[in-house]
């Protein structure tokens, strides 16, 4: 499975400085939870707003492996026979994500999809959120027996037809030998799809570019904390509660709404009663009306 550094390297994305802000787009209601129960929700990734997400990379897999078949020596051929065999029917894992944007947390195009006129973005630090996986990783590998991990990622948009830089990572797994990912809990064909449906959720389709994307992603998670539910739309949707206490952030933006600015008074008041003075509260300026 790759590392986080190896998939950072490949996205060729700087993660600049320790307190550059990635916002997280949402309404006020969930902001409301999240502000009493001191935690985010990750929903699981098949839930998203981009239905291809999975499928994208298995797609990507598959035409890599035809190409490559074309010039292959009768080795190679057979491993990637092998593996065109297990790409044949997709295994999705159950990984959960959290989104935030590297967009300064006033887009229009995000407001349109997050709460409209009821939506809030709220600017966390990128150091604090990693400080909040390192913590959810460490938490979750020790007894009594919970599992799981948590690691914050650029997002990497892709075309269908994929890339050099997409291609040289797939390389990376079909060039394993299939005894490489022997495990005493995964058999080789598991392991191999664990690998790409893990990979899968770094990257979206390019018509989503726009968005500037950082995910958590959660992983391996088995035992102790089972998912809840919620609704949406049409959806009923599993989660995964992170836990951010203490990690403020550093600035909210209220959306568009004709009661956007009282809604910037009363958070400002909300957090002087918790001694969470330090944090910018302000309205958005886009001249956006859904109301």
């Amino acid at each position: 499975m790759p590392t986080q550094e190896d998939i950072q390297k490949d996205n060729e994305v700087t993660l600049h400085s320790d307190e550059m802000l990635l916002f997280h787009y949402t309404s006020l209601e969930s902001f409301h939870g999240m502000t009493d129960t001191g935690r985010m929700w990750a929903s699981h990734i098949r839930y998203l707003n981009d239905t291809s997400e999975q499928l994208l990379m298995w797609k990507l897999v598959q035409n890599r492996i035809e190409e490559r078949l074309q010039n292959a020596t009768d080795d190679l051929r057979e491993r990637l026979l092998h593996w065109k065999s297990v790409t044949t029917v997709p295994q999705n894992e159950d990984i959960y994500v959290i989104s935030f944007s590297n967009d300064g947390g006033d887009r229009l195009s995000q407001w349109r999809g997050y709460g409209a006129n009821a939506g809030i973005s709220i600017g966390f630090s990128r150091k604090a959120l990693e400080r909040k996986c390192a913590e959810f990783t460490t938490k979750a590998f020790k007894p009594p027996g919970k599992t799981g991990a948590a690691h914050l990622f650029p997002v990497k948009y892709v075309d269908t037809s994929g890339d050099e830089q997409t291609n040289k990572l797939i390389d990376i797994f079909l060039d394993r030998q299939p005894t490489d990912l022997r495990s005493g809990k995964y058999t080789i064909e598991q392991a191999f799809s664990r690998a790409i449906s893990y990979f899968s959720a770094t990257l979206k389709h390019i018509a989503f570019s726009d968005e500037q994307e950082y995910r958590i992603i959660i992983f391996d998670f088995e035992g102790g904390q089972t998912p809840s539910y919620r609704a949406r739309k049409a959806l009923w949707i599993p989660y995964i509660e992170l836990d951010i206490r203490d990690a403020e952030p550093s600035k909210i933006i209220v959306g568009p709404s004709p009661h956007k600015e009282n809604t910037v008074v009363a958070l400002k008041h909300m957090l002087v009663s918790r001694n969470s003075k330090e944090i910018e509260v302000i309205a958005t300026q886009m001249p956006y009306r859904d109301w």
